[in-house]
């Protein structure tokens, strides 16, 4: 399967969560691949055994990173992924080099052409197909946050999109009721046809503090239930196919962390979102894979 998370806003919380539920998918038997397509700040290097290694390599192509390929039309080889997560549980990741001439390429050359758009789409999902023929199971892809061109295009690759909510405020409710349904109307109204269309839409309210937490009965409340009550009547008006399951409601990580301290490692703060939203991600993965 093919499990896209995007977010409206920065700051949510979406490569974490990825992350942990690649780790989470690993620890119960699954081969999991993840892919970084975020390509104005990739951060999911940060997680691998050593980020300047990983910079060095694919600096001196001694690895290549995903828009090389995508560029190239290449498939990905064993020698240009790497080992991302914590000590003692890790899965393998195709990762963005940071680089300005990516950001300028890909918004004012990919994201003006839709001949070029429909090629992003297809080679995305040709290097999501490659790394399942390499016998992974499960492919993760991190999205750019946003409407971005063409990061937004990344859900018709998708078999599953996980939409990170980062805050449970009316505003941030109301600005994915009212910009999400763009995605799927866009993907229609530029033809781009990808093989699959997503089957299943599930929000995720992401970093919640305690306190709100409290004032959620069973997870949710009247705002929240209507805002995907709206959401699902909008989508379903752009893609029929697409089911919204969910929501479902996750604490946030840096308050379960180290209250009043510093923000740990990037490895450490994944191993405690793993080790702490366990069963929260296992009961998503069920709404999902179910599916």
């Amino acid at each position: 399967m093919i499990i896209v998370f995007h977010s409206i806003t920065g700051g949510a919380g979406r490569t974490l969560l990825a992350l942990a539920t690649a780790l989470t998918l690993a620890r119960s038997g699954s081969r999991v691949a993840v892919i970084d397509t975020d390509f104005e700040a990739p951060s999911i290097y940060l997680y691998s055994r050593s980020p300047e290694d990983a910079l060095r390599k694919l600096e001196n192509r001694e690895a290549r990173d995903f828009f090389t390929l995508l560029l190239w039309g290449l498939g990905p080889g064993r020698e240009d992924l790497f080992k991302v997560g914590y000590d003692g549980l890790e899965v393998d990741a195709l990762l963005t080099y940071p680089s300005l001439e990516t950001v300028d390429m890909v918004t004012f050359s990919w994201g003006t052409n839709i001949k070029y758009r429909s090629v992003f789409v297809h080679r995305t999902e040709a290097i999501a197909e490659d790394l399942k023929n390499m016998g992974y199971d499960n492919v993760i892809i991190d999205a750019r946050s946003g409407l971005a061109v063409p990061s937004q295009d990344l859900i018709a690759v998708a078999d599953a999109v996980v939409e990170v909510i980062g805050r449970a405020t009316s505003i941030e409710l109301k600005r994915v009721v009212d910009t999400f349904p763009l995605l799927y109307k866009g993907i229609r109204e530029r033809r781009i046809q990808p093989k699959r269309v997503p089957q299943s839409l599930l929000p995720v309210l992401n970093m919640v503090p305690q306190e709100a937490l409290k004032t959620i009965t069973g997870g949710l409340d009247k705002q929240i239930n209507n805002t995907i009550a709206e959401l699902r009547n909008r989508i379903n008006g752009q893609a029929n196919a697409v089911q919204i399951i969910g929501p479902i409601t996750l604490p946030w990580i840096q308050e379960l962390a180290l209250p009043g301290q510093r923000s740990p490692h990037p490895r450490d703060l994944l191993q405690i979102a793993v080790e702490r939203l366990e069963k929260n991600i296992n009961d998503m993965l069920k709404m999902i894979l179910k599916r």
